[in-house]
């Protein structure tokens, strides 16, 4: 018996140092080449439809251990080795990220200590998440600014995938709608009849954003046509929130874009107009029209979250100022009734709402900073566009979901690489954007 228990606690212990060591090179693999911290994530998303919950690995301690929590628990290892080499420079975007962690990471051992630890994990998880993916690019400085070619060829990369996502379930489920439901041979939901799935529709537009408001040097080949494309399966998605989040950010970057940009943009959406017009002229799509105009025009959906939300703003007011300025803490539950009678207990479909229940209002205050200081930073990026209206789509995507934790790297990623290097910090007149086309030609003609 006791050799038979030494021989499982050494089997264990060979466990925990693979576990360990597979970790560690994980980690590395993350330090050494950086854009892996944005295909991981954005190759999970591609998953999304088929697979909402991500696989599971393994189980520890009595908890699932899933693909997304890997990934994740990696970025946060390679951001403490970044903030042990000192690469991140506290400013005002990074300050307010800390806080807001601070204020989740301390709402999460109030519930850890108050409720169902299972119950806390499953609440703070998404949050946690957002938070340390934000944190993880924006600990890069302008010397990794090579991330600027390789932002451009997984934006591509990706952009392409989740288009072939969407025509693969086009052509095999039709366009469908979100009242249409998929079901499985046991007649299990399965997914909505939406060619993709919320956060998809956003990746790909912040991918096709990525792809074409971005200095000529860094440009990559045929990124208007692919990015026309993106379009338009982000229309026939019928994602309604991502669509305008999109659009939304698509004017700002009109609007922030020099006039040469602005006459291409101009000439783009006048090309896309004269073809919808003679489309609807000659009367092509009549079907795919009525569906695509039943689905703008349905409010049900929005009118029964504003409901809800109303609901869970009520409750969290009348439990007292503990509750409205400091929220409640994670595993508190979002129980409450719907417009219909219909007692619903999972999270409300408002990022800024979530951040309330659970930070209160100090949280929100907070929120608010982070994203007037990206937007402020993003504003002047004259080089790349994309970011600022990446973090637009992303502000008004908030209010209608939580934010994917998974578009988060490639925002933070543009924010970050033109900040804080002490380079970046004393006057020039280029962009690191710029600057890292120019050497890319030397080094290029040299060889």
């Amino acid at each position: 018996m006791a050799i038979g228990a030494l021989a499982n606690d050494g089997w264990l212990l060979v466990q925990l140092v693979g576990v360990v060591a597979i970790y560690c090179l994980a980690v590395s693999a993350v330090v050494r080449w950086p854009v892996l911290g944005l295909i991981l994530p954005a190759t999970l998303a591609m998953t999304l439809w088929e697979w909402p919950q991500a696989p599971r690995i393994t189980q520890v301690l009595g908890f699932t251990v899933y693909l997304d929590d890997v990934i994740v628990g990696t970025l946060a290892g390679a951001l403490l080795v970044n903030l042990v080499r000192g690469r991140l420079v506290l400013k005002s975007l990074h300050v307010a990220a800390l806080m807001l962690t601070l204020l989740m990471a301390a709402s999460a051992v109030a519930g850890a200590m108050t409720f169902d630890l299972g119950a806390m994990v499953v609440e703070a998880r998404p949050l946690l998440f957002v938070m340390v993916a934000l944190l993880w690019g924006l600990s890069f400085s302008g010397e990794e600014a090579a991330l600027a070619v390789s932002i451009g060829r997984v934006s591509m990369a990706t952009a392409l995938a989740l288009i072939a996502v969407g025509v693969y379930h086009g052509a095999v489920h039709g366009l469908g709608t979100a009242d249409r439901l998929i079901l499985d041979d046991l007649g299990t939901i399965v997914q909505t009849g939406r060619i993709l799935t919320s956060g998809q529709a956003l990746l790909l537009g912040l991918s096709a954003m990525a792809l074409v408001a971005r200095p000529p040097e860094t440009r990559v080949r045929f990124a208007p046509s692919i990015a026309l494309v993106a379009a338009v399966v982000v229309v026939l998605s019928q994602q309604r929130t991502a669509a305008l989040a999109i659009a939304v950010g698509v004017v700002a970057i009109f609007l922030r874009s020099r006039s040469v940009q602005r006459a291409t943009f101009v000439a783009v959406a006048g090309v896309v107009a004269v073809v919808l017009v003679f489309a609807y002229a000659l009367g092509l799509g009549e079907g795919l029209r009525a569906d695509l105009a039943d689905s703008a025009s349905n409010t049900g959906t929005y009118e029964g979250r504003l409901g809800s939300w109303k609901a869970l703003v009520g409750d969290a007011t009348a439990r007292g100022a503990a509750a409205i300025f400091f929220g409640r803490p994670f595993g508190s539950g979002f129980g409450r009734l719907e417009a219909g009678g219909q007692w619903v207990e999972f999270a409300p479909h408002n990022w800024y709402l979530t951040v309330f229940l659970r930070t209160g209002l100090i949280g929100l205050l907070v929120l608010v900073w982070l994203l007037v200081a990206a937007l402020r930073r993003a504003w002047q990026l004259r080089d790349a566009t994309w970011v600022l209206g990446g973090w637009v789509a992303l502000a008004v995507f908030g209010w209608g979901y939580s934010w994917p934790w998974y578009v988060v790297p490639l925002l933070a990623l543009g924010l970050a690489m033109p900040m804080v290097t002490p380079r970046a910090r004393a006057p020039q007149r280029h962009s690191n954007y710029r600057r890292l086309g120019e050497r890319t030609t030397t080094v290029s003609r040299r060889t």
